[in-house]
């Protein structure tokens, strides 16, 4: 409906209602990274952010929450902080300024239409964090039944929920090798699991060197690809890389905080890349269909989102 009286790039304004544990835990790394890391103040707040920030990244059980390590670990690749953290407040209060404008020349019924989708983008992804929690709390859980029956824990999660249940009631031992690298879960009418060519993705189709998408986070910016199809790809993602995935999710966001751009094969305004994208200032194009079969891990690329071309 809310597309009936906006335009794209009216539409593109719409931002979430509030911050989202994403970007506060953004501007808490970066208001502690711009202080002495021999400061007493320092020790404090890197204790406070990591009680309250672990979990968001664990967003499924195959993560591992934040620790004091991997924060110190994430804070040696930012460059001038408090320049990153003027740069995130000022893309806030821009999409803020762009909202307040574009509702400003609508009806007051369309203005309460508008308000309202914008609290439903919100709660997506404040969804998403509830699972993120849900995971991080479970995570012990998970872990003493992977001991239990003789399996690492993501060894473990290749399994669905009723071949866990069996095993633990005194089914037969699955074996999760044949899983290790593709599988895939099928529900039509009931859950069936597949594995070997079933979960295999497609093959790459011929190289072109240009691509068309759709902008959803204005900016020009120049990278080296990196491809993120399964969360292992996450370890291998560098600061400054052009992410290119099928789409994305809230176990990517640290890697779409230190990307360069983001490019997506599917997604639309009010996708999760869209959103996200946006809300860290990062150029962003989505839906341009095969940007994941055309690229591969370390081309070269430059994402022009003002024109919506890489």
């Amino acid at each position: 409906m809310v597309r009936m009286f906006l335009d794209d790039w009216n539409f593109y304004k719409i931002a979430f209602a509030r911050a989202t544990a994403t970007v506060k835990e953004q501007r808490s790394l970066l208001a502690l990274a711009s202080l002495p890391r021999s400061s007493a103040r320092f020790k404090r707040n890197l204790a406070r952010h990591v009680k309250e920030y672990s979990w968001t990244a664990h967003k499924l059980l195959t993560m591992n929450p934040f620790t004091e390590k991997s924060i110190l670990e994430r804070m040696r690749g930012i460059a001038k902080p408090e320049e990153r953290l003027r740069a995130l407040e000022e893309s806030r209060r821009a999409l803020e300024r762009g909202y307040s404008q574009t509702v400003r020349k609508l009806a007051r019924s369309q203005q309460k239409i508008v308000a309202q989708y914008r609290e439903i983008l919100y709660l997506r992804t404040e969804r998403a964090d509830a699972v993120g929690k849900s995971a991080a709390l479970a995570k012990p859980l998970f872990e003493h039944i992977a001991r239990k029956l003789g399996y690492t824990r993501e060894e473990l999660l290749r399994f669905s929920y009723l071949e866990i249940h069996a095993m633990l009631s005194g089914g037969k031992r699955l074996d999760p090798k044949p899983r290790e690298k593709y599988y895939s879960w099928i529900v039509d009418g009931k859950l069936s699991v597949h594995w070997g060519s079933w979960g295999r993705p497609k093959p790459s189709q011929k190289r072109v060197e240009k691509l068309s998408g759709v902008v959803a986070s204005k900016g020009i910016a120049c990278g080296n690809v990196k491809i993120i199809n399964d969360i292992p790809d996450l370890a291998t993602f560098k600061r400054g890389n052009v992410l290119v995935a099928r789409y994305t999710n809230p176990n990517m966001v640290v890697a779409m905080e230190q990307a360069s751009a983001i490019v997506t094969d599917i997604g639309g305004m009010t996708s999760h890349a869209a959103i996200v994208s946006r809300e860290l200032g990062v150029p962003c194009i989505i839906n341009t269909k095969i940007a994941t079969q055309v690229f591969k891990d370390g081309d070269r690329v430059e994402v022009d989102a003002e024109k919506g071309v890489v």
